[in-house]
């Protein structure tokens, strides 16, 4: 802090001026000084155009300056040689967060800052020890986050310790019990993904197999047999298989290998029993066929998902099952065309036109579906639909609440309609998208890994 002292006695106009002459000698700058008492309006000489050098009076009379301290100011660089300084004040938060909300916060910071393995540890603390909380499921993914910025891809035996240290705990919290299904369910799949970085292929296959006969969303069924699929091709496994004959007696086979696979492996076993919970609860949703738990061992399994979706879902469902049964039959080219064909189907669109509609058949009810694909990096497509006309506002979010994005603002006719997000912008995180339009509001999670 330089403090200047004013002397109306020497030739100056306000302060204590020395070596005028001495053109050379750097004045002080404006910012961090005081004056005491108080400078008067103007800086200047009686020598004109001469600069006013000024000298650091170091003598006692430093005490007359009331020295302020720094703490309740800030500066901003404005730019071309201009800062700015503001006067800041602390204003007290009446506001308490719940611990594990507080402890996310201070994960998400060590994760911005590149310490991952602390906030690998953070997160791993959230998720141990306040289950079944939206903080857990959103450590969910930032852990995943995390462990893929770790990944440097320096030796396959770094990459197998690194996702074997993931999957081991994430087999352990499903374990529990204790975590939603869609906890559960997704760290399930961040397991498959794991056993991929691995190169553990034949465990995915498996994996993804269960997913394709058991999951409770026919269009996770759909997209986890292309994942399929495409292991297949890597590793240039599987039997052709012709004729429906064939195809029946193939599926049942797999369902019967993939039943005593369930008996033994407990991962599978309790997620199979969350799903089955999860169909319940959508068939006395929905209104259809309630079904209860006995009818998984009395009926069917064909016989039960036929009562409890709608013939759209069903489609996805015998969809799944050929790709399981025959995709081997199919060329790359044939696999990727019927994949990108079914994306949009599943997405309820018709054409990949930047927020467009389809109004073949108009919805029954409003909705918004999960983005895809999820996680991104950068572009993803939320698709929703709106049965009557009106003002449709779709936003982003990001984890502090703060509007990142304006995907749509304007009226729509009632319909099915896509929109891209891009976060090539963004940072990587999770973040929200929300839906508003008439009494219809709903907010969904998406994960941006970059």
């Amino acid at each position: 802090m330089h403090c200047f002292i004013k002397n109306s006695s020497f030739s100056v106009y306000h302060i204590y001026a020395d070596n005028l002459s001495n053109h050379t000698q750097n004045p002080y700058p404006a910012k961090n000084n005081f004056w005491s008492p108080s400078p008067n309006y103007s800086l200047r000489t009686y020598i004109d155009n001469v600069p006013l050098f000024l000298t650091l009076n170091t003598s006692s009379s430093l005490s007359q300056c009331n020295v302020m301290t720094r703490d309740n100011f800030t500066t901003v660089d404005r730019g071309f040689g201009i800062i700015d300084t503001i006067e800041t004040e602390q204003i007290p938060f009446s506001e308490s967060y719940p611990p594990e909300v507080e402890l996310y916060g201070q994960a998400e910071v060590s994760k911005e800052e590149g310490n991952y393995a602390g906030a690998i540890n953070l997160f791993k603390h959230i998720i141990q020890n306040y289950r079944n909380t939206q903080s857990s499921d959103m450590s969910l993914y930032s852990i995943f986050e995390c462990y893929q910025f770790l990944d440097t891809g320096t030796t396959s035996e770094y990459r197998d310790i690194l996702y074997s240290d993931l999957k081991n705990f994430l087999t352990t919290e499903i374990n529990t019990t204790e975590h939603s299904m869609e906890f559960d369910d997704a760290a399930y799949q961040f397991i498959l993904v794991c056993d991929v970085n691995m190169e553990k292929y034949y465990d995915a296959l498996t994996g993804y197999e269960f997913l394709a006969q058991f999951h409770p969303e026919p269009e996770t069924r759909l997209l986890s047999s292309y994942d399929y699929a495409e292991l297949q091709a890597i590793l240039g496994t599987g039997e052709s298989v012709k004729g429906s004959d064939n195809s029946e007696r193939s599926l049942a086979k797999l369902l019967k290998k993939l039943e005593k696979e369930i008996l033994s492996d407990p991962v599978k076993s309790k997620l199979k029993e969350k799903y089955e919970t999860e169909m319940i609860s959508k068939s006395e949703k929905d209104g259809s066929k309630s079904i209860s738990k006995s009818d998984f061992t009395k009926k069917g399994k064909s016989e039960i998902e036929k009562n409890i979706y709608s013939k759209r879902e069903n489609d996805f469902i015998s969809k799944s099952n050929y790709i399981l049964i025959s995709g081997r039959n199919l060329s790359k080219e044939e696999l990727q065309k019927n994949y990108h064909k079914d994306i949009y189907t599943i997405l309820g669109v018709e054409n990949t036109d930047n927020n467009s509609s389809s109004q073949s058949e108009l919805p029954t009810e409003y909705s918004l579906s999960q983005n895809f694909p999820n996680p991104f990096n950068p572009v993803t497509t939320i698709s929703y639909q709106i049965p009557t006309d009106g003002i449709v506002n779709l936003k982003v979010y990001d984890i502090l609440g703060k509007e990142v994005a304006t995907l749509v603002s304007e009226m729509k006719r009632a319909g099915s309609y896509q929109v891209v997000f891009n976060g090539n912008n963004l940072a990587s995180g999770i973040y929200f998208y929300k839906i508003q339009s008439g009494n219809f509001n709903q907010v969904k999670r998406m994960m941006l890994i970059k």
